[in-house]
């Protein structure tokens, strides 16, 4: 096992930029598969051509950088293993923003960093820190108060919720996995290309086994241009995710969520005029402390380091 690289001390504005437009990106995405619907496309089958082409981006980059590595050994496994819990969790988060809304599921984000952290003290990989744990539960009861929430898109309750918010236990166990099981010495990008590439087989096996169709309803415009619109954020988003892993860890990464969940309701509401609930407000407070408590800790712990 060989953990992730990162610095006890990484560039601070270089991380937070990394942050910034890791969640950003994130929220984005959201967005992207909540218009899928509207155009035709089914939302697990544009997210598996958004891996795909979000992988040739990330290739015909690296080839022109000629730097085209191809990945062997513990590289290989770590790109299938990878694949695999970067897929299923968007797979049930793309499948789950049809009914309750990019809203909801862009708040759901937030809370991986709460998780990562909870695993991260059980596996000890982390040092126990009493407001950490503080902070763990300050996001724990907002994610209470959101499973409980009236969550539909039509206002009703709606199963789903629970789909989403299995959504960042999944994303917890792979920001572990990448930290304990990234390879010496790999470059961000090949690791980027190997997770969408064995994401996108992931997938394949996925819409076989439910019979979900490969393409869209039609293609025209709207629907060949919402795969573009994704394909390339997720070409962006995935290179950032990956530099930002590997400068500041995987507890530092789980910000994004933060990140993505104001973004991600800020544009549901702009495009498609979701007003938050009083639930999902409630959630965002303590989610918000919950970050807040948690990265003093995660300062003064650096600090303490340096």
């Amino acid at each position: 096992m060989v953990q992730a690289p990162s610095s006890a001390s990484p560039n601070i504005w270089h991380a937070i930029g990394l942050l910034i437009a890791t969640g950003s990106l994130l929220g984005l995405s959201a967005i992207w598969a909540k218009a899928s619907g509207s155009v035709g496309w089914p939302p697990m089958a544009l997210l598996l051509w958004a891996m795909v082409g979000g992988a040739a981006i990330q290739t015909v980059g690296q080839v022109l950088r000629r730097r085209v590595p191809m990945p062997g050994g513990s590289a290989l496994v770590f790109s299938v293993f990878s694949g695999i819990l970067f897929a299923i969790p968007n797979a049930m988060a793309f499948s789950a923003v049809q009914h309750v809304g990019a809203g909801f599921v862009a708040l759901c984000f937030a809370f991986p960093l709460m998780l990562t952290y909870a695993l991260a003290l059980a596996l000890r990989l982390d040092r126990f820190n009493g407001q950490k744990l503080l902070g763990v539960l300050f996001g724990v009861a907002g994610g209470v108060v959101l499973a409980t929430a009236k969550t539909g898109v039509d206002g009703g309750y709606s199963p789903w919720s629970l789909v989403a918010l299995a959504v960042p236990v999944i994303l917890a166990i792979a920001n572990i996995y990448r930290s304990v099981y990234w390879p010496k010495g790999s470059d961000s990008m090949q690791m980027s290309i190997g997770m969408l590439v064995f994401g996108a087989a992931t997938m394949v096996a996925v819409l076989l086994l439910f019979g979900i169709d490969f393409g869209p309803v039609a293609w025209n415009a709207e629907s060949a241009g919402l795969l573009a619109a994704q394909s390339v954020t997720f070409a962006v988003l995935y290179d950032v995710y990956f530099r930002l892993q590997k400068l500041a860890g995987p507890v530092y990464l789980s910000q994004i969520g933060s990140v993505a969940a104001v973004t991600g309701i800020a544009l549901a509401y702009l495009i498609f005029t979701e007003i938050p609930s009083i639930q999902q407000s409630v959630a965002a407070i303590l989610v918000a402390i919950g970050l807040v408590l948690v990265n003093r800790a995660m300062t003064r712990q650096t600090r303490a380091a340096a």
